[in-house]
């Protein structure tokens, strides 16, 4: 029916992108500046120490990518296994999301994977936040967030009912 047909477009639309489709999406590789710091450790591991920078005059012709062109921080990527294992960033300047009615005045996250346990490095606690700060011509809206991930279940396959 056509109902079936727009709720399906709707659904579409609203479905959140995985990191790996926004990292093509938007192209995020090489829209920063990638600096190599001194290793460090994280999570008790020694870790390959990165920090982002956005790149000068680069495409900002939709919100995400206006978004993405102001934001930096720091990653530690495991030495053993490229595993990131922390991040942590920050819009550099707010940014306007629609003209002048709204804008982004704030933007920091955090993102931490725990330490392996019983040598199962794949299956580990994580926990991420997220402070947002949007400003409005007479208010602000502030939301913070925060996630751990520490159940798992097994993923189906694609197209699979079960």
């Amino acid at each position: 029916t056509p109902k079936a047909k727009t709720a399906t477009k709707a659904e579409k639309r609203n479905q959140v992108e995985s990191a790996v489709a926004a990292v093509r999406k938007y192209n995020l590789r090489n829209r920063y500046a990638w600096t190599r710091l001194p290793d460090g450790t994280a999570t008790g591991e020694d870790a390959y120490v990165l920090s982002f920078t956005p790149k000068p005059k680069q495409n900002t012709s939709s919100r995400e990518e206006r978004f993405f062109s102001l934001l930096a921080g720091k990653m530690w990527v495991s030495r053993r296994d490229f595993t990131v294992l922390k991040a942590e960033g920050a819009l550099q300047s707010p940014c306007s999301l629609f003209w002048i009615i709204a804008r982004v005045a704030t933007f920091r996250f955090t993102y931490e994977l725990e330490p392996a346990r019983a040598n199962n490095r794949l299956l580990r606690l994580s926990s991420a936040t997220a402070k947002t700060v949007v400003s409005f011509p007479f208010f602000k809206v502030r939301q913070q967030h925060w996630q751990t991930v520490d159940k798992y279940e097994p993923r189906t396959p694609r197209g699979s009912p079960f």
